[in-house]
Order: structure tokens, then sequence, then C-alpha cells
């Protein structure tokens, strides 16, 4: 995949507003000058990943207000796409702490809990081999 010609954008979706850019590539590199104060030097994606068709995005010291939709923009010479993940975040009371063996804080997807110490969440969108194998 030539990356030169990949778009991508990860987005936090915000009612009532504009949704929050949390991270973009484009031009071969990370473009964060519309990065959202947020999730400064929070995000990261994987070069390496992006040619095989990963567009995860790391996020790091996830906390509650980071709850809520993501969307991520794929464009590439092969086509476009969206997709959407739900992240929730809580602090765990005794039943979720019994039951996930978690103290604290925790983040999930798909039902996934994850403690918020030290966190690094990464959220799967491998659209990129959808594209490739559809044309």
């Amino acid at each position: 995949m030539n990356l030169q010609h990949l778009i991508l954008t990860w987005q936090k979706e915000q009612v009532g507003a504009e949704a929050l850019v949390v991270h973009s590539y484009y031009y071969g590199k990370d473009q964060l000058a519309r990065q959202d104060e947020a999730y400064r030097n929070r995000t990261q994606l994987d070069p390496e990943g992006l040619a095989w068709g990963n567009a995860s995005l790391l996020l790091r010291g996830v906390r509650m207000q980071d709850e809520g939709v993501y969307s991520c923009h794929v464009h590439s010479e092969l086509g476009g796409t969206l997709e959407t993940r739900q992240l929730r975040v809580t602090q765990t009371d005794h039943f979720l702490a019994k039951l996930t063996r978690l103290a604290g804080n925790a983040a999930g997807l798909s039902d996934c809990w994850v403690p918020l110490l030290n966190l690094c969440l990464m959220l799967i969108v491998p659209v990129l081999r959808c594209l490739q194998g559809a044309f």
C-alpha cells in the first residue's frame, strides 16, 4: 500500500457539535495541527501496520472523558470507508471488579474491559485489508 495516497482520520463524535479530531494521517505522515488538545501526546498510529492495512489507534492515559463513539475515516487509491467504535469507561464497582478482576477505573470495547492505570488502549479498525480484498 502506498502510504502517500492514504488519508486516515480518527474523530470522537460530539452530540450537537462538530466531531473532535483525535488523530490524522496523510501525505505519508501524522498531521496533528488540527488535533484536539485533549488528545495531544496521547495518540499514535503504527506506520508499519498501516502499510499492511492496520488502522489501529493507540490511545494512552484513557480517562473518563474519553468515553464515547470514535469514527475512523479511511481513503486510499483502493477506495474509502468509515468504521465506528464505542468506547465505554467506568469506575469499577464491587460487582464489576469481581467479574473482571479489575480494581479502580476500567475501559471497554465490545465488553472487553482493561484497567486504566498505565493503559494503552488499541482501537482496531482493519478496514484497509477489507478494501484490498474487495477490488
